[in-house]
């Protein structure tokens, strides 16, 4: 069985695929997230998920989290005495994920989807397959996080055209994806964020708001236990909130109690810096796109942070739309990758859920495959894995002939056909040098 994995910056994921469709493994303490913490104690023993993050309340420098946000560099993670790159902590997470999947399975795994942010260059999604086979696992794919959203919700059953954008807003990073439908293809048109922006700055707006409350509360005098307290209670605070009632963190510090009540308004005036933090990515992705606000057909909401009703709030005046949390934010990645694991087994299940809306490719259809990154289009164009997998090879040795051709620039005579058969349809992929463009023509044979 191949699991699906979302390797999350705050929290992490694991799913599987069922005859009832895709489902969340809950991990050994029967909760769905596990937390992208890591600690280590004197024994060189290794922790992951809560017991990390309690461990790190209590013996503080013993771990390390948010380090997804340097998979694939140099940087080191110092836990008392030893050192570890994100790549090693994140395989740890990534061990945990498989270990839980295995106890509640009842049997091996031993292969994986992972899904990665959009914006992860090559060397950063290198280091989180190697990560995975640190963890023991064959990492059999790596999918982008807005990819595996759109499969989760099954956007591209919805109409022949649409274009969609997704909102993930993470507990550290925020991504902002602009997909475009278009005669069955599913294209991500362009990507923007922010990776020092999550729900953990709208955690420490609150946390600000208290001690400015009470100025009399010396801050740097305190020590970093009380001080992760004070951040946990302001994060349960967060979490209270509704758009009509108002919330209330307590806190005892030096057996004195503190009791701050805040009102939604107070609260979503004192976000408007991050909020505007946000609008920028959104603007960006839009102006890449070349397409305008109103152009936007449906947003999807992912990441946990989506839940707190200023940002619900805030998308829904933006966008003149409520925006579509028919699925759990913090799990809809999860799910999506489930269902990549799934398409890759060739399950008989899948087809019916993903491919039943699907052109058939007949004579009549042509799919176009603009060569500027032309290998991020093609994998997030959701054909058959046969097809999908006899076209990259043979696009790979057609783009290789053309790096060999003697004339330079290009002739615009010169075009490229190559044949792929099926059982019964012949697909012939023809690319022209000068504009740098594919067709795949299908014909009956």
């Amino acid at each position: 069985m191949i699991i699906g994995i979302d390797l999350g910056t705050t929290n992490s994921l694991v799913a599987y695929f069922t005859e009832e469709g895709p489902k969340i493994i809950p991990n050994r303490l029967g909760k769905h997230l596990t937390p992208s913490v890591v600690s280590i104690d004197e024994e060189q023993q290794i922790y992951v998920g809560d017991s990390a993050v309690e461990r790190n309340l209590l013996y503080p420098g013993s771990g390390a989290s948010v380090f997804k946000r340097d998979m694939g560099s140099k940087k080191e993670f110092k836990l008392l005495n030893q050192k570890f790159t994100a790549e090693d902590l994140s395989s740890f997470v990534l061990r945990a994920l498989k270990e839980d999947a295995e106890h509640f399975l009842g049997e091996e795994v031993t292969e994986a989807i992972i899904s990665v942010p959009a914006y992860f260059n090559e060397s950063r999604r290198r280091a989180t397959k190697r990560a995975g086979e640190l963890a023991g696992l064959k990492v059999e794919r790596i999918i982008s996080e807005p990819t595996a959203t759109a499969i989760a919700y099954g956007l591209y059953q919805n109409q022949d055209q649409a274009r969609f954008l997704v909102f993930d807003l993470g507990g550290g990073t925020f991504d902002v994806s602009i997909l475009e439908l278009f005669d069955s293809i599913l294209e991500v048109r362009a990507v923007a964020g922010d990776n020092f922006l999550g729900g953990e700055d709208f955690t420490n707006i609150i946390e600000n708001m208290f001690f400015s409350n009470f100025p009399k509360i010396d801050k740097s005098s305190l020590d970093e236990k009380t001080l992760r307290y004070i951040h946990k209670q302001a994060e349960l605070c967060k979490l209270s909130f509704t758009e009509d009632k108002s919330a209330t963190m307590e806190c005892k510090i030096n057996d004195e109690v503190y009791s701050y009540k805040i009102t939604f308004s107070q609260y979503e005036q004192a976000c408007e810096d991050l909020l505007e933090r946000i609008r920028q990515p959104i603007k960006r992705s839009l102006n890449d796109a070349h397409i305008r606000l109103k152009d936007i057909d449906k947003v999807v909401l992912v990441g946990g942070a989506t839940k707190s009703p200023v940002i619900r709030r805030f998308v829904s005046k933006l966008f003149k739309m409520f925006p579509d949390t028919s699925i759990n934010p913090d799990e809809a990645v999860a799910l999506g990758t489930a269902l990549q694991g799934a398409m890759k087994e060739r399950r008989n299940e899948i087809k019916e859920v993903i491919w039943k809306n699907f052109s058939n490719l007949s004579s009549s259809k042509v799919m176009t495959l603009r060569s500027k990154g032309t290998h991020h289009k093609i994998m997030r164009t959701l054909c058959t894995k046969n097809i999908l997998e006899s076209l990259l090879s043979k696009m790979f040795l057609c783009i290789k002939s053309m790096s060999a051709l003697p004339t330079r620039p290009f002739d615009p005579n010169i075009i490229l056909y190559i044949h792929i058969s099926t059982s019964n349809t012949a697909y012939n992929l023809v690319m022209q040098p000068v504009s740098h463009t594919l067709f795949l023509r299908t014909s009956k044979t």
